[in-house]
Order: structure tokens, then C-alpha cells, then sequence
């Protein structure tokens, strides 16, 4: 869905052609927003990284031509911000062909339940739209393009060479969002992203938990937290100098609730190239010590493990599970099957 999504965005600013530099017949021009970003800076500010066009041919006889724009405006709430974005333009703002979504470090948990309860109204926003995080929004959606693609459809692609390179799979589309807030799970991350000489690049992930940040991992710690998840994925494992090619992943679950919380995590991997088995065991199990000691939170999902796996069980130990997390024992365990190449 993620590649199709991307297909149709690239076809639109394709056939936009973004790179038109003549004047501009205002009654003609459309405005398609490309982007949203939010920060909670003094109220709410929205910014709309919108592609203009002119759907008429120039007087000169060329064909239609294209620019973009980043529109900014500022409100008390979400709906007041928008309201005002929608007062800046004299033609109407169409959402439609959004592909992206950035909420800023400076939002409140409070913000970004309003920020989300919005989209979900907004029927013309995409529920398979990816959302993203950083602190410089407006300079990230505000640099200028190394191509004639809008930041906001380049930010798309950055993401999914991400997914594939990495061995993740993010999950930060609108709609699997949506089922976290909406309590079918605890926690989402989303990839953070920074700008390095003008060029959008990731930068770890952050993860929610009832719309708070409860995380930030960097980039080197991505792989492992996924693959706790058991979100990992096939793609091209890098660890220093060192790569493997991962062809399949599982990750399977149990928990022990004789005396301290004990959980037992195995991570099956079939690669072709370096074996990375003790550094992944050894990586994973820095990770879960981490968020035990430094977050003091399960930000793997544990619990949703325990309530979907175990659920005679649960009743008896949710009043007091984050006290029992804390105090909890892990083990990991890992196994590599290396895939030979056929002579």
C-alpha cells in the first residue's frame, strides 16, 4: 500500500511539472497541498507545503506551468489555524494528494490528539498518509527541493529507502496511528527527521505512547527495536563496516509470571553475507535495559503481548504492570540460518 501511495504521489508532481518559473493567472491556479506540518509554539501553528497550478496553457501557447509554496498560519486550536490557512489563498486548498504530515517536538500530548482528531473528520485527508517527526518543522518543509518533487513526496521516498535498507517497517501511516490512539494498541513511532546540507535525512524514531513521547532512539537502535516488535523486515542489514542481506524475520513472544515478570524473546533470521547474531542479541538486550532504566517505560509493546497472548492472566497483573516491568527479566534469544547461494 505504502509503494502504491508513493507511485500516485510521484505521478501527480510528475505530471505538475514543478519546474515552470512564468507568471501565473491567478483565477486559473489550483492549489494542491502536498504537506502539513504542525508546531505548538504559542497556539498552533499549520504549515502547508502547497504546489501550485495553472491548469490553463500561457498565453504565449506553453503548456499549464507549476511552482510551490510553503503557506504558514497561525491559531488558538487546530480548527482556527486552518481556518486562517484557508483565508490566505483566494482559490480553494485541496488535501487529497497529502503525503505527509509533520508534527513538531514542541507539540502537547493534548495538541496531537486534536491534530489527529482533525484528520480523521478531514474526509479529504488520505488515512494512508505518513506522519513524521522533527523540531525544525518549518525549515524542513520550507528547503528547497534537490529535484522538482515537493519535500513533502522526497520525505516519502527518504522513508521508504529507509524501510528497505534498514529492516524496518515504520507503521507511522495515518490509519495505523489511528489504532493506537483509538486503544487497539499502546504505543507508534515515528521516524524523526533533520536536515543535513539541505537534504531531508532520518534521524531514529519517536515513540508514542498516548500521544507523549516516551522515547527517542537513535538511528543505530532502530533495527533492534523493530525487531523486539517483531516489526522487522527483509532489506540490507549494515552494522559498521559489516552487511547482510536479511531474507525473512520472525520474532515470537512468551512471558513467565511465576515470581518476578520474565519474558523470553527469540529473533529468527535468514541472511546471506556477514552474521550478525551476538550483536543483535547483544544490541537487543542493551535496548530493554534501557527502556527499563533509562525510560522506565515497555515501550516494545510487552504488555499488548501479555493481554492478546495471556488473557486469563492479565486481569491479574495490569494494576501493577509498569512496577512489574520494571522489575522484569528478559532473555533473548537469537538464531541465524545462513541462505547459500545455489552453484
Amino acid at each position: 500500500m505504502k509503494s502504491k501511495l508513493i507511485c500516485v504521489c510521484l505521478s501527480v508532481v510528475m505530471a505538475f511539472s514543478l519546474s515552470g518559473c512564468k507568471k501565473f493567472r491567478e483565477t486559473d491556479m489550483q492549489y494542491t497541498v502536498a504537506s502539513l506540518g504542525f508546531d505548538g509554539k504559542g497556539g498552533i501553528t499549520v504549515y502547508a507545503e502547497v504546489i501550485t497550478v495553472n491548469m490553463q496553457s500561457s498565453d504565449d501557447g506553453s503548456n499549464g506551468q507549476a511552482g510551490n509554496m510553503l503557506l504558514e498560519a497561525k491559531g488558538k486550536n487546530v480548527v482556527s489555524a486552518f481556518k486562517e490557512l484557508r483565508r490566505m489563498t483566494s482559490k480553494p486548498l485541496f488535501f487529497s494528494h497529502c503525503g505527509l504530515i509533520c508534527l513538531d517536538g514542541s507539540l502537547s500530548e493534548k495538541s496531537i490528539k486534536e491534530i489527529l482528531r482533525y484528520c480523521h473528520e478531514n474526509d479529504e485527508i488520505n488515512h494512508t498518509v505518513y506522519f513524521i517527526k522533527s523540531d525544525i518543522t518549518k525549515e524542513l518543509l520550507s528547503a528547497k527541493p534537490n529535484s522538482e518533487m515537493s519535500n513533502g513526496y522526497a520525505i516519502m521516498g527518504v522513508i521508504k529507502q529507509s524501510e528497505e535498507t534498514n529492516c524496518v517497517c515504520y507503521n507511522n501511516m495515518f490509519y495505523e496511528i489511528e489504532m493506537s490512539r483509538k486503544g487497539a494498541e499502546d504505543f507508534f513511532a515515528l521516524p524523526r527527521f533533520y536536515l543535513k546540507d539541505g537534504i531531508p535525512v532520518t534521524d531514529g524514531v519517536a515513540v508514542y505512547s498516548d500521544c507523549k513521547v516516551k522515547a527517542e532512539l537513535s538511528d543505530s537502535e532502530v533495527f533492534y527495536y523493530y525487531a523486539i516488535r517483531g516489526l522487522s523486515r527483509k532489506g540490507l542489514l549494515v552494522i559498521g563496516d559489516e552487511k547482510a542481506n536479511i531474507s525473512f524475520t520472525k520474532t515470537s513472544f512468551k512471558a513467565d509470571f511465576n515470581g518476578n515478570l520474565k519474558f523470553k524473546i527469540k529473533l529468527y533470521f535468514e541472511y546471506s553475507g556477514r552474521n550478525f547474531k551476538e550483536q543483535i542479541k547483544e544490541n537487543c538486550q542493551r535496548l530493554i535495559y534501557k527502556s527499563v532504566r533509562e525510560f522506565k517505560t515497555d515501550i516494545f509493546g510487552f504488555e499488548d503481548n501479555i493481554y492478546k497472548k495471556y488473557g486469563a492472566i492479565w486481569n491479574t497483573v495490569k494494576n501493577d504492570y509498569n512496577e512489574r516491568f520494571l522489575n522484569s527479566e528478559t532473555e533473548i534469544l537469537v538464531d541465524c540460518n545462513e541462505k547459500k547461494h545455489k552453484s
